[in-house]
């Protein structure tokens, strides 16, 4: 996986530079940066595919119509990811029994929608790259989710 670090490194420094999203009303003063990041970060998601999947967009259409409307779909899943982000931030501090859970049900709902996208996906990848092209597909996107999950892990404190 040479190839994976650039894009991947773009990726990183793209989160690392957003500003912390744990902090006062975050859900309002960072809302729209944070669409602008994830923009970034899918431009070099496409880079990193092409590299580590060898799939060159002008050969392989019906590869990059199903993954943009998969990406699509995840990006929309994301907004549940920012959505827990942006209620703890806006609580932190005065964060009750009430609130606590219900972000919880908005994290396991997060977590439940990107298993379901990536599963009804899974025949959709396969009919076009094979099973052992899907299965590395997914180990990408697991380490690229890994590698956002342990930046925003750095920069968001533990709940009070």
């Amino acid at each position: 996986m040479k190839n994976m670090k650039q894009p991947l490194i773009s990726c990183l420094f793209i989160l690392a530079c957003f500003p912390c999203m744990a902090q006062e009303n975050a859900s309002e003063k960072y809302a729209a940066e944070f669409m602008e990041v994830r923009q970034l970060i899918s431009r070099d998601l496409h880079i990193l595919i092409v590299q580590e999947m060898n799939l060159p967009v002008a050969d392989n259409p019906d590869f990059w119509e199903t993954y943009n409307a998969y990406r699509a779909r995840m990006s929309e899943a994301e907004t549940l990811r920012i959505k827990v982000i942006s209620d703890f931030s806006d609580h932190q501090g005065n964060l009750t029994e009430a609130i606590a859970n219900q972000i919880l049900d908005d994290y396991f709902r997060f977590r439940e929608t990107i298993t379901q996208i990536r599963k009804s996906y899974r025949p959709k990848f396969s009919t076009i790259l094979g099973a052992v092209k899907t299965a590395r597909l997914y180990q990408l996107e697991n380490k690229i989710e890994a590698t956002v999950n342990y930046t925003l892990a750095t920069q968001i404190p533990l709940m009070q």
